[in-house]
């Protein structure tokens, strides 16, 4: 598999909001000592729910080896796509992330994409200079987009010649992102771990 060129950290953040109910007593300031919804944060969660391996979206836990899985990950019918961009993605689900959550990543990948990996966790930086809200064109997981965010790992240009792009078995081997956050005096982390395993 071809090394990325690139490693590209995005620099947004998606805040997501929700309606409350509020009850009457709650209205009129008789809850009774209770905290009202106005009053209660959202407790902070985070979840790495997987890759987005090229133009495939690999759930964590999951490992790739049908014809069908890698032909798409070639957006293709056979195990070898056209010229193409080609991409590695990472995605979260996470909600009460403040901004500027220290947030810290570590991530090992397949022998030819090792050189851009961060096998140790890296220096603390702001949620949002790592992670950007919503979705990605490319290998994006289905579904609502609330809550989630997305790490361009890396990118770069597959040309095999002037018809032949990449082939599915170039993405073969083990991936594994880690995320760990600095919240409201908590550490919050979470792993995911995949794997590709397509014909050569």
């Amino acid at each position: 598999m071809k090394r990325f060129l690139s490693i590209l950290p995005i620099f947004a953040c998606l805040v997501a909001g929700a309606a409350l109910t509020v009850s009457p007593a709650a209205a009129h300031g008789t809850s009774g000592g209770r905290r009202s919804p106005e009053q209660k944060s959202t407790s902070p969660s985070l979840s790495v729910i997987g890759f987005g391996v090229n133009r495939l979206f690999v759930p964590k836990n999951t490992t790739v080896k049908s014809l069908q899985k890698c032909a798409d990950m070639v957006e293709s019918d056979s195990l070898v796509g056209p010229p193409q961009q080609i991409y590695l993605s990472v995605f979260v689900r996470a909600n009460g992330i403040p901004h500027k959550a220290p947030t810290q990543i570590k991530d090992t990948l397949p022998y030819g994409d090792d050189a851009f990996a961060s096998p140790e966790l890296t220096d603390p930086a702001d949620f949002s200079k790592w992670f950007a809200g919503g979705s990605f064109p490319f290998g994006a997981p289905t579904g609502p987009t609330a809550g989630l965010y997305h790490l361009l790992i890396g990118s770069a240009a597959s040309e095999a010649g002037t018809y032949e792009g990449p082939s599915a078995d170039q993405f073969n081997g083990e991936y594994s992102f880690t995320a760990s956050i600095r919240v409201r005096g908590r550490t919050l982390t979470s792993t995911a771990k995949v794997s590709v395993d397509c014909p050569r």
